[in-house]
């Protein structure tokens, strides 16, 4: 009789720890789907797919934290997931970086090409916006190779058309860029040589 006694307090015990945990567990889904919903709050127009994903990443950000932890300094790591800004600086980060994936998004399933001025303007807005995110620049930097490798159980991709469209989008976009920045290295070295010219 004892031993039915003790063996039902450890069976009710155990039982307990697993209400909890499932407890927790729906606190966590609950805290994920009121955050996505304040990301995409008053647009009507998000990408199914999108939300999903974003559902997604927030209930696996402990672990992409532990994943980025072991792979890039922690001020990156701090950086990526603002740890130090407000919940509603986050939440208005994330809208903005949201809204711009989902209008290219939505343009690449209008049949705009990726080098359309208007798909060119956003994609410049969604890797400077990223590049202010980490702090640093994307273009040939470490914590760029290392974004290129995430794990997709923890970083699930959007579908690998619409992956390969903003790949050819930044692609462009750098170009365009490059190409820029070597108009006005030549225009420097124009004005030092008219300045030398007037020294003569």
């Amino acid at each position: 009789m004892e031993q039915d006694s003790k063996d039902f307090k450890t069976s009710l015990e155990r039982q307990y720890e697993l209400l909890m945990e499932k407890q927790q567990h729906i606190q966590r889904v609950v805290g994920s789907v009121e955050r996505v919903k304040a990301i995409v709050k008053d647009n009507d127009t998000m990408d199914p797919a999108l939300i999903m994903l974003l559902i997604h990443s927030i209930q696996h950000e402990e672990a992409q934290k532990q994943w980025f932890s072991n792979r890039v300094p922690d001020a990156v790591v701090q950086s990526v997931f603002m740890s130090e800004v407000s919940l509603e600086e986050r939440i208005r980060v994330e809208r903005e970086l949201t809204l711009e994936i989902n209008d290219l998004l939505v343009m690449s399933k209008q049949g705009l090409p990726p080098e359309h001025p208007l798909v060119q303007e956003h994609a410049l807005t969604l890797f400077m916006m990223i590049e202010r995110l980490l702090g640093q620049e994307l273009w040939n930097s470490e914590t760029g190779k290392v974004l290129e490798e995430m794990d997709p159980q923890l970083f699930p991709n959007l579908e690998q058309d619409f992956k390969n469209y903003l790949i050819e989008a930044f692609g462009h976009m750098l170009i365009h860029q490059w190409g820029e920045r070597e108009k006005e290295k030549e225009k420097e070295k124009e004005k030092e040589k008219e300045k030398e010219k007037e020294k003569e």
